[in-house]
């Protein structure tokens, strides 16, 4: 381990431009120590082991500041380790599984329909606000019973809980006083929507099979889930999706900006579902994501102590030229090896296929409704990425329609 790899891992203006930094931990210092008490890891090998080891790596606190904790039924999946982890995973993807995302394909493709109609009559407009974000939040909202009238005033709440301090701080604002820690305390408009939506079917007011519904009714080791617990639930489904919400500006910006790539698509769409992947490995939506030693552990010659914690360098590992053969090019290759975009192991995304359904539906109805050039950034645009350290994905991408 060498100390000249000193970077901050909550400052968005380092992490998102730490390629070159990057590459050398790679090749000189695998596991580096960034700041005290603090590691990460550049190479495949040594982030897919913690992402695989759930016994020397917890997961708790994996989003919140030290000392922050919330009660157990706030957590989100991230945050939970065995036995609780993979019991309400195993009752979750009787529901998150390639049938579901094809039983929401239909709505989504419509709905992208919908709202690149929207954009040609407005002549253009921003693509992350207009399309990338409300496409992830409706679908999932979609699969939970959310009605699709809903989404256009909950999704920038969403959008503002997932890109404040809450993941890192549990608050949206901690110089208020009277927010608390949690979901009820950090976006209480936000829980009390769906507080609602949860004492509607409890009511009996609502009837329906949606997955809200399902996760009220169901046991799991023979016990009910609370209603904090589904809230806590569905809040994440909706803005873990919004991951989502990168890949299809990463995707739409390269596709609208790379007139050969545009051309090799049309000549092959076949091709689609590896453009999705490469771009997820490539730039993936989560540069990294955090986990705690319980023990002592040992990675790459280097000493992790126990109750220190491990940066998971998803987005250094998806590079690592010992496993991909063009790994620093963004380069269409159906054989490349599985990226580490949606984790491995036992919290492996529960909303892959979701993701990737989204991902290649929104690239179809492009390339079905334009032609090169006829989409294309405005005039003024300049690309800046999400305000957040975790994330890789334009804050805005304004275009023009050319026709």
């Amino acid at each position: 381990m060498s100390s000249e790899f000193s970077f901050d891992l909550f400052d968005p203006g380092e992490t998102q431009q730490m390629w070159g930094l990057m590459r050398q931990m790679r090749e000189t210092c695998p596991v580096a120590s960034p700041s005290p008490g603090m590691y990460y890891t550049a190479r495949f090998a040594e982030t897919e082991r913690v992402f695989k080891d759930g016994k020397r790596f917890s997961c708790e606190g994996g989003f919140r500041a030290p000392g922050v904790d919330i009660p157990p039924d706030e957590r989100l999946m991230a945050e939970i380790d065995a036995p609780a982890h993979p019991t309400l995973r195993r009752f979750l993807l009787r529901s998150f599984n390639p049938g579901m995302a094809l039983a929401a394909e239909p709505f989504a493709r419509q709905l992208v329909g919908e709202l690149f109609d929207a954009l040609v009559e407005q002549g253009g407009g921003d693509l992350v606000g207009g399309l990338a974000t409300p496409v992830p939040v409706a679908v999932t909202g979609h699969v939970l019973g959310v009605p699709v009238e809903d989404i256009h005033s909950i999704a920038p709440m969403l959008f503002a809980l997932l890109h404040t301090d809450w993941p890192a701080y549990g608050v949206l604002d901690r110089t208020k006083p009277d927010e608390g820690v949690g979901i009820a305390g950090s976006a209480p408009e936000l829980a009390a929507y769906f507080d609602a939506m949860i004492a509607r079917r409890r009511n009996g007011e609502i009837t329906g099979d949606d997955l809200t519904s399902q996760m009220l009714t169901a046991e799991v080791d023979g016990e009910r889930l609370s209603d904090d617990r589904v809230r806590s639930l569905m809040v994440n489904f909706l803005t873990a999706g919004l991951s989502t919400t990168n890949l299809i500006g990463n995707t739409l910006y390269r596709l609208m900006t790379t007139e050969s790539l545009d051309g090799a698509l049309r000549a092959s769409p076949d091709m689609i579902p590896a453009f999705i992947e490469e771009s997820l490995r490539f730039e993936p939506p989560v540069l990294f994501l955090f986990r705690t030693a319980t023990t002592d552990v040992t990675l790459a010659d280097v000493t992790v102590g126990e109750g220190e914690r491990v940066a998971m360098g998803i987005a250094s590992a998806n590079r690592d030229e010992q496993v991909f053969e063009h790994a620093n090019e963004f380069r269409i290759n159906a054989e490349d090896p599985e990226h580490l975009a949606f984790g491995a192991g036992a919290h492996l995304c529960l909303g892959n296929h979701m993701a990737r359904m989204e991902g290649r539906v929104v690239i179809e109805e492009y390339l079905r409704r334009f032609t090169f050039g006829e989409l294309r950034p405005a005039p003024d645009y300049a690309l800046h990425l999400m305000p957040h350290f975790l994330e890789y994905g334009p804050e805005s991408l304004d275009v023009v329609v050319a026709r």
